[in-house]
């Protein structure tokens, strides 16, 4: 199942969700993954600000899964 992120900024990506746990989602791009706490992620896909940039949140921005 595919799940469109939107930055804090408003950035866009769509990204392949991977795996789903109790407490975290573990998205993926073309070329990385992300973890992603469940509760970062809200109703229609926006990562909350407090959510710390990482490269591997960078790339999944850079190179989408489609």
């Amino acid at each position: 199942m595919y799940l469109n992120l939107i930055s804090d900024n408003g950035e866009e990506t769509v990204v392949w969700i991977e795996r789903v746990t109790k407490k975290a989602v573990l998205v993926k791009g073309a070329c990385s993954e992300c973890w992603f706490p469940k509760k970062a992620i809200g109703e229609h896909g926006q990562i909350a600000a407090w959510m710390p940039g990482s490269m591997s949140r960078a790339f999944l921005f850079e190179a989408p899964a489609k």
